[in-house]
């Protein structure tokens, strides 16, 4: 009866995350941040939100257990609201839907293969190692972010026009 009044508390924190993220780089951009530049600080700070998740495996609280994943799951979202505005910040326009399209393939078959771990991890009771992945995928995403997506050089108008 518990996690039927309780289990919709993380999911609702998935939802504030998106907001929060966007709206906290809409700040960053009005600060003067390039678009990009302030998509990725935000996305920098989403892992730490999401490593929280992982005291969820040694809680023994529900009101624990709750707030762990209730915060990971805000970081996720904040990942997530500036994850699908990067393609249009960081390519040419004309770009974008195959940029959008290949990364939605690569999601797709991470998404085959983290299952694939995750099942074969589960039926043997090894959730620790299931977390220990889920903490390492976002900064692992974060190093790609700033290893391969660079700033587009800004162009300054000349005097002449």
């Amino acid at each position: 009866m518990m996690i039927g009044t309780l289990a919709w508390i993380p999911f609702l924190f998935n939802d504030v995350g998106p907001l929060t993220g966007g709206y906290a780089s809409s700040r960053l951009i009005q600060l003067g941040f390039h678009p990009l530049l302030a998509r990725k600080t935000i996305m920098t700070i989403a892992p730490f939100f999401v490593a929280v998740g992982a005291l969820s495996v040694s809680a023994t609280q529900t009101w624990t257990v709750l707030a762990s994943l209730s915060i990971a799951a805000f970081g996720v979202g904040l990942w997530v609201g500036n994850l699908h505005a990067l393609p249009a910040d960081a390519f040419d326009p004309r770009s974008v839907a195959t940029v959008y399209g290949l990364a939605g393939s690569a999601g797709a078959v991470g998404g085959i293969v983290f299952n694939t771990l995750v099942g074969h991890w589960s039926a043997s009771s090894n959730y620790t190692a299931v977390f220990a992945m889920l903490i390492m995928l976002q900064p692992l995403g974060v190093a790609g972010l700033w290893l391969f997506l660079r700033d587009p050089q800004v162009k300054i108008p000349s005097e002449n026009g």
